[in-house]
Formats: structure tokens, sequence, C-alpha cells
């Protein structure tokens, strides 16, 4: 069945107050970076190489997090958090979470929640739900609404239902929303740039 809202064991992470962006996780050189784990009844783990399978395809960023129940595995309670340290909003004119993932199978969801207090209590933003294909899915999430914007910490929690799962997260963002997709800087000898473009998966920057 999908993910029923669960209580966690109020982790609380202010090791750090991020203010300087965009601030991005991709778990290469495997690693978390200043994220954190909430193993409530299971674990996010960094993939290798030689876990690559149809389930678990290639990112362009290249390793990234999992969690995976066994098929002969009939326990109800596959879950796990990933947890963000303090992060200030207040600096962002429109404060965007973006992350991308993969869930493959009609009984895994996913639950993104936010605390303003440390961790203390959550409160939901975005829940993600059943099969969204075997491939890379990109998540934007608007969090300027967030009263406390000095304050917050998120969590993604995976959520595994019965049978054989897959679920994988990579490229955990917290960045300033840009309200056009391409910009226009200028223009060189009657040429003009783009500085940035982003399309799915793949995002290529100039330099100029």
């Amino acid at each position: 069945e999908i993910a029923p809202p669960i209580e966690l064991n109020n982790p609380s992470n202010c090791i750090a107050n991020i203010n300087s962006f965009p601030y991005t996780e991709n778990f290469n050189n495997n690693t978390i970076g200043l994220l954190s784990k909430d193993s409530i009844t299971a674990d996010w783990n960094i993939i290798d190489l030689n876990q690559i399978t149809s389930e678990f395809p290639f990112t362009i960023d290249g390793q990234y997090l999992y969690m995976r129940r066994p098929n002969w595995d009939g326990e109800s309670t596959y879950k796990a958090g990933l947890i963000s340290p303090c992060i200030d909003l207040s600096t962002l004119s429109n404060p965007e979470l973006y992350f991308r993932y993969l869930m493959s199978h009609s009984n895994d969801s996913l639950i993104v929640k936010f605390s303003e207090d440390e961790g203390q209590t959550w409160n939901s933003l975005s829940t993600l739900a059943g099969n969204q294909g075997n491939v890379w899915n990109e998540e934007y999430i608007d969090v300027s609404n967030i009263s406390n914007g000095n304050n917050v910490m998120f969590m993604i929690i995976g959520h595994a239902g019965t049978g054989t799962t897959a679920l994988a997260l990579d490229h955990f963002e917290i960045r300033d929303h840009n309200t056009t997709d391409c910009q226009s800087l200028g223009f060189v000898s009657s040429l003009m740039w783009i500085d940035e473009m982003e399309l799915g998966a793949f995002n290529w920057y100039s330099g100029n």
C-alpha cells in the first residue's frame, strides 16, 4: 500500500546553517555531505557501479542514493529519511527544493517534509507515489511560503511497498528558482549567447 503518514524520532541536525546557494549534494565520492540519514526501518545507501541494474540505471551525476526491498521480504515498514542541515532561505528571492528520483513500483512513495524548529516537528510539502517509470524524474518544490525562512530543515522519506522495490534519489539542491528557462545575456558580433540551459537531467553552462 502507499505509505501512510509516519512519526519520526524528531531528529535535530542544525550542524550548519547553509546560506550560500545553490546548495547541492550529489552523493559522488561516496559521501552524503552535510545531509544525514534517519534509518526509520531501512536505510539509504550509495550505489556503486557493480550494483547498476535495469532497476538502478546510470545517472548523469554518477553515484546516487538507493533503498531496496528484496522480493522475499514481506515486511511492510521499509522507510528511511534523508535530512538536510538548517538552511537560511531568507537570502533567496524564490527558494526552491529540487531533486531527482527513480520510483518504478506501484507501492512505493516519497514524502517531502520541512521543519522550522530544528527537527522537533515536521510539516508536509509534497508526496510522490506510484510507478513513475524506470527513468530519472525531476521534482521542483516552491518553498517560498515557509514563514521562518532563516532556519529550515528538509526531509525526504522513502517508503518501499511490498514486493521487489527500488527507490533512488540524486542531486538534492536548494536554489533560487529562475523565472525564465533561458535568458540571453546580450550580443557579441551580432550573435546572442545563452548562459545556461537545462533539459531534464542534462545541464549545460556556456562559461561566458
